[in-house]
């Protein structure tokens, strides 16, 4: 375990040039609490099950960035799952957590580090995209919705999962 120390040196010219005061002070508990803090903070931002931003954590950074950056050209995506009921109902809800948590992986892959991504709950994710040209739009798009595709098949019978996005 690491130990942290703060150690202050303190000369008096009055004295001697020789002569110095060194206090050495551990404070690896506030350290260590400080990491505790942050990891926590953390935590708390997270969804626990896709390991993207949760609603409350998404809404913050989109606020916090509008108001540093009020002229960027930023872009809002909500994406909405089709037919993932269908997906819970006939497969189950472990496959339904298993669509959720590939969808959130699939986004983030899509997007750059700048951009962020957060689920609202259920089967709604949002995207904020930072410095985005308009005539990007349309092909950036189009990739979430062919990577969000896809296909399950039961006796015979199939459903497919599709998104629909709404953009500001």
């Amino acid at each position: 375990e690491d130990a942290w120390y703060n150690i202050q040196i303190s000369l008096d010219p009055n004295v001697s040039k020789d002569d110095m005061i060194i206090a050495v002070r551990d404070i690896s508990e506030l350290e260590q609490s400080k990491h505790t803090v942050k990891k926590l903070r953390h935590i708390s931002e997270i969804d626990g099950l896709t390991k993207v931003f949760n609603r409350i954590a998404i809404e913050k950074k989109i606020n916090e960035h509008i108001s540093a950056q009020p002229d960027e050209n930023s872009l809002l995506l909500l994406l909405d799952l089709d037919n993932f009921k269908q997906i819970n109902d006939r497969f189950g809800h472990i496959e339904g957590d298993n669509l959720l948590i590939d969808t959130a992986e699939k986004l983030e892959h899509l997007c750059r580090n700048t951009d962020k991504v957060g689920r609202l709950g259920g089967d709604e994710f949002i995207i904020f995209l930072r410095s985005v040209q308009e005539k990007d739009i349309d092909s950036l798009v189009s990739r979430i919705l062919a990577r969000v595709r896809k296909e399950y098949h039961e006796s015979g019978a199939s459903v497919e999962v599709t998104a629909s996005i709404g953009i500001a």
